[in-house]
């Protein structure tokens, strides 16, 4: 009888034993990524699109505090708008005659300086704004609009949270509104329900107007199926961005610390304040000057404090900047400001991966889901107030080129680029529009240069 208890527990242990052993076997044997144990104390992403719902509105909010306070999240904003948009991209128009084409990038381009609805800014600026929307916030949102007057088209930025996120409901037949998007039951987005711009004066929270899929421009980038909205460029890097900034405070105030360089004065035989010691100042402290002498009273000593060390913390600083670059995708030197140890290859290959990068974007993102919609937009108005033929604004394309990256090695890269043609590997096509330059205007230019000085004052 008093057998039985011991050994239910011993087979109880082995069990525990074996079943340890069991899971430790299949972990090592496993792939590590779909395991268990310490290194992963995270289930992982399993709905990420419902995730991303749940999660982006705190995101952007945060990163909207980042860039108005971390250096870092200023850097890198600051360096992704001007790449991605510098100061807006040129463009050309396709499948008219040159004499419509002249005509329309005429037209286009008195546009361009009066698109935005609100005046502040042209079409260059505009879409530093959206640039800004998406990289913060993770989306931008464009009303497209005719003006009351002239019935031209007109761009109005929203704020992302005016696209309300808490509206999610079923209407019924498969028409659903996903955080404020409504979609029919293919699956297509077919309208927006909008409120007001908290930002604005005298702005109601309440209520929201159902505005049209196709006057709407939602610019993000999906990155899974089923994602309705954007998240900020900044989550994965927003909490190491504000580690390295408190470890800089604390760099800060431990150098503070350092400069503190002080005495503390005792007595060796341990006694107690039996002499009167040196005068203190106002703040209560006994003050030291740089190659001041001070004079103890008879009996005391005094014994210099060590001031705290930041050895090697430049260097940790450093990795960890270069985490918050990578999370980016982004070159370090960009982020940090710090060009002392880069060189031309280094350089280059660091900056011809982000380019890579800004070029799939101005042309899949930009292009695709603003500039393309807008040109198509503005020609439709422009034929129903009868300002261009219906025939012209249905069949006229356009081409959008950006403008060119700032060579490292001009000498080097254009001697490049001739070989390149020469050997019949590019076309100076090609080459030119790279450059952010038109084509055909480069070539007239060129024949002005080459013509006689009579000429060219006859065509000035």
């Amino acid at each position: 009888m008093n057998a039985m208890p011991s050994l239910l527990g011993i087979s109880r242990q082995v069990r525990r034993q074996a079943k340890r052993a069991a899971d430790k076997l299949l972990r090592r044997s496993s792939i590590e990524a779909g395991g268990t144990g310490r290194r992963w104390p995270h289930a992982g992403l399993r709905a990420p699109s419902s995730e991303i719902l749940r999660r982006r509105q705190l995101a952007g909010a945060r990163a909207a505090w980042l860039v108005a306070n971390s250096p870092y999240a200023a850097a890198v904003l600051s360096a992704w708008v001007t790449n991605l948009i510098a100061d807006g991209p040129s463009m050309r128009v396709t499948g008219v005659s040159k004499r419509r084409r002249t005509r329309l990038q005429s037209e286009f381009s008195v546009w361009w300086d009066v698109c935005d609805a609100d005046g502040l800014s042209d079409l260059g600026g505009f879409l530093q704004r959206v640039a800004r929307s998406e990289f913060v916030y993770g989306e931008a949102f464009v009303h497209l609009l005719a003006d009351p007057e002239t019935g031209a088209l007109r761009l109005r930025l929203w704020s992302p949270e005016q696209i309300d996120p808490h509206l999610t409901r079923d209407l019924g037949n498969g028409v659903k509104i996903v955080a404020g998007i409504e979609i029919d039951a293919f699956g297509r987005r077919v309208a927006y329900h909008v409120r007001e711009n908290a930002d604005m004066p005298f702005a109601t929270p309440y209520g929201t107007k159902r505005i049209p899929a196709e006057d709407v421009l939602h610019i993000f980038e999906p990155n899974f199926p089923g994602q309705m909205r954007g998240i900020s460029r900044l989550a994965p890097v927003a909490t190491r961005i504000t580690e390295v900034d408190k470890l800089e405070d604390a760099l800060v105030a431990k150098a503070n610390t350092a400069a503190l360089f002080g005495g503390v004065f005792y007595r060796p035989d341990g006694g107690g304040f039996g002499e009167a010691l040196p005068a203190q100042g106002a703040d209560g402290e006994y003050g030291m000057e740089p190659g001041a002498m001070i004079f103890a009273p008879p009996g005391y000593q005094v014994e210099f404090t060590e001031p705290p060390s930041t050895e090697g913390a430049v260097d940790f600083l450093r990795a960890e900047i270069r985490s918050i670059a990578a999370g980016v995708g982004m070159p370090y030197e960009l982020v940090s400001g710090d060009l002392s140890q880069v060189n031309y290859s280094s350089a280059r290959l660091g900056l011809l991966e982000f380019r890579r990068r800004i070029a799939a974007l101005q042309r899949n993102l930009i292009i695709a889901r603003f500039l393309l919609p807008v040109w198509r937009r503005f020609l439709l108005l422009e034929g129903l107030a009868g300002r261009i033929e219906m025939g012209v604004a249905m069949s006229a394309g356009a081409e959008f080129v950006f403008p060119g990256w700032a060579q490292i090695d001009p000498l080097k890269e254009t001697q490049a680029d001739a070989k390149a043609i020469e050997a019949r590997l590019k076309s100076r096509f090609e080459v030119i529009s790279a450059r952010g330059r038109d084509p055909d205007v480069v070539d007239e230019e060129i024949r002005q240069d080459a013509a006689p000085p009579v000429q060219q004052k006859e065509a000035a």
